[in-house]
């Protein structure tokens, strides 16, 4: 029978298990390593759970596990349950958890993700590490609420925090410098020049020249490398997604504006597979700049919206705003932006004020979604946490945290 359902399972991972609840199997008995045998025979993944008498039996139990993690490659589940085993549950590679949310856990001695890393750093498996955000004029920034919240929601002992500078100076350069230095957001007016203090780039951030993320990152030889990404696209294009305006591929999208976030938004446009994008900014020369960044799109450049508004190619459905809004007043927004569509999305940059004239002009027309700056902090957000911590992001606790601290702020 075991033979005929692995010979079939061409598309299913079989899982093996073997539980022990009388208390009286040893790691290290001949009888497990038999056990073991017979499951590796058909089981794509081997899970072992054995009653421990003692602490003991967590050792052995890593002893085992390393012994057995030499002659396979296959991912093996191994822990000693009951309380005397809870040091094999916080120390597993893979292991059960539980959710606080839960009325009851599976098992009394099941922990939650949080209690796991808390273990973790009791046994300096998880040291604390310390976060940033660098940039200028930042002390209204919603960061750290969004990232302190993520972290304490998952047990984590790090802490993230605001650090200002007018330039990528030599107080930025310690404290990337600093042994314990996790990571850190990169804002305004950074982006461009953070670049030259890491070792590697992603390939959006080359694409965009662009840094918003800085990830610490361990080489085979354990030397740092430090690692400069891009999440301000991703956060752009999960908005535009949830949009739910069809298919906006044969359309066009006005980007705002020529700095870092622009490039971003520029990227993001192009990972939607629209092929048309009209840029707008006062300096012509640094528009055309960026659109020679994007080959892939059709491109148009104009210094002005009013300009941009007598474009004679497809209709204009997606709009990414990266400029200060105090630039930008509702009187000076043509309302033939939002008029010639009647579905779109606006995506704007700013975060203050919370409502800015571009949203209030694309208000008065239903058809068209609006996306504040905080909505595209919150998704960027939570794809940065998890480039840190190689965890997913707790979104519910963070956005709310967030949204919390936002009342009060903005």
């Amino acid at each position: 029978m075991l033979k005929k359902i692995t010979d079939n399972a061409t598309e299913t991972k079989i899982v093996g298990s073997y539980y022990d609840l009388t208390g009286d199997v040893r790691w290290t008995d001949t009888g497990l390593q038999d056990t073991y045998k017979n499951i590796d025979q058909f089981a794509d993944i081997i899970s072992l759970n054995i009653l421990a008498k003692d602490i003991n039996d967590c050792y052995d139990l890593a002893r085992f596990a390393q012994e057995h993690r030499k002659g396979s490659k296959k991912p093996l589940l191994a822990i000693t349950t009951g309380l005397n085993g809870q040091l094999s549950r916080i120390t597993a590679r893979i292991t059960q958890v539980t959710h606080p949310s839960l009325p009851f856990p599976a098992s009394t001695d099941q922990p939650t993700v949080a209690k796991v890393n808390q273990g973790l750093n009791m046994l300096g498996q998880l040291p604390e590490k310390k976060f940033f955000i660098f940039g200028h004029n930042i002390s209204h920034s919603l960061s750290p609420a969004l990232h302190n919240a993520g972290f304490a929601e998952l047990g984590l002992p790090h802490h993230y925090r605001i650090h200002q500078s007018e330039s990528v100076d030599k107080s930025v350069e310690d404290l990337i410098s600093l042994p314990d230095f996790g990571g850190s957001s990169v804002t305004f007016p950074h982006k461009l020049q953070v670049g030259r203090l890491l070792d590697t780039l992603s390939p959006v951030a080359e694409k965009v020249g662009a840094v918003n993320t800085i990830v610490v990152r361990e080489a085979e030889d354990g030397s740092r490398i430090l690692f400069g990404d891009n999440t301000d696209w991703l956060g752009i294009k999960r908005c535009i997604d949830s949009a739910s305006i069809g298919d906006v591929s044969t359309s066009a999208a006005l980007v705002l504006g020529a700095g870092g976030a622009a490039r971003a938004a520029c990227y993001a446009v192009q990972s939607l597979g629209i092929e048309q994008l009209i840029i707008v900014n006062r300096t012509q020369s640094k528009a055309e700049e960026m659109a020679a960044l994007f080959p892939e799109m059709k491109t148009a450049v104009f210094k002005t919206l009013e300009d941009a508004c007598g474009f004679a190619g497809p209709r204009i459905r997606v709009i990414v705003a990266c400029v200060p809004a105090d630039d930008l007043g509702e009187d000076k927004i043509p309302a033939a932006l939002f008029s010639g569509a009647e579905t779109g999305a606006l995506v704007e940059m700013a975060y203050r004020p919370q409502v800015t004239g571009m949203m209030k002009v694309a208000a008065r027309y239903p058809g068209w979604s609006v996306f504040k700056g905080i909505d595209v902090l919150e998704e960027q957000a939570y794809a940065q946490f998890e480039l840190w911590t190689e965890m997913p992001a707790p979104c519910l606790v963070m956005g709310n945290a967030m949204r919390v601290k936002a009342s009060g702020k903005l």
